[in-house]
């Protein structure tokens, strides 16, 4: 599926769709999509109907990982300067030996 804008309607049309197989018997599964404007970044919905905004990432050794930023409580506008924060403190496989040293210092002085 292509990737699209991670919006309250995003959310409001998953919740939808998870009710409608609900109730016509059909098997829910685990939907996750990605945002169109910050790769990595999207929101994840649970086969009890949970939601939660996730970031997934390529560590610098070539791992995936996956984080839950926050719940439906949150905001999209907040998930996002969550996001931005963790990005800042966060080794990516695109980023040079400078970019991680500098990272890492962040890491440190917050810790």
């Amino acid at each position: 599926m292509a990737n699209q804008r991670s919006n309250r309607e995003l959310i409001r049309r998953l919740e939808a769709e998870r009710k409608a197989k609900k109730t016509a018997g059909e098997q829910v599964k685990v939907r996750g999509i990605y945002d169109d404007q910050q790769r990595g970044f999207g929101v994840r919905m649970s086969v009890k109907g949970t939601i939660s905004f996730v970031y997934r990432w390529t560590m610098p050794d070539g791992s995936q990982k996956r984080i839950v930023i926050g719940g439906a409580s949150m905001t999209v506008e907040d998930a996002r300067r969550a996001l931005t924060k963790l990005i800042a403190h966060t080794d990516h496989k695109v980023d040079d030996n400078s970019v991680c040293a500098t990272k890492h210092e962040r890491r440190v002085a917050d810790a």
